[in-house]
């Protein structure tokens, strides 16, 4: 005998900008830690940037 194939339908009754809203804070939600590491690392590039143009502008006289 064999087994019925399984049919899963999902019924969603929100409107699709609250569906988005709540996926996107669940997401935020799981992913704050690492979201606060990329930030902080993007800062510290940045920092380093800008000290590198502006010693070179020192250098150069501007």
């Amino acid at each position: 005998m064999d087994k019925p194939k399984l049919n899963f339908r999902f019924h969603n009754p929100n409107k699709t900008d609250v569906y988005l809203k709540v996926f996107l804070d669940i997401l935020l939600d799981v992913n704050m830690q690492r979201i606060a590491e990329e930030v902080s690392i993007a800062l510290e590039e940045s920092e380093n940037q800008n000290d590198i143009i502006a010693k070179n502008s020192i250098n150069k006289g501007e």
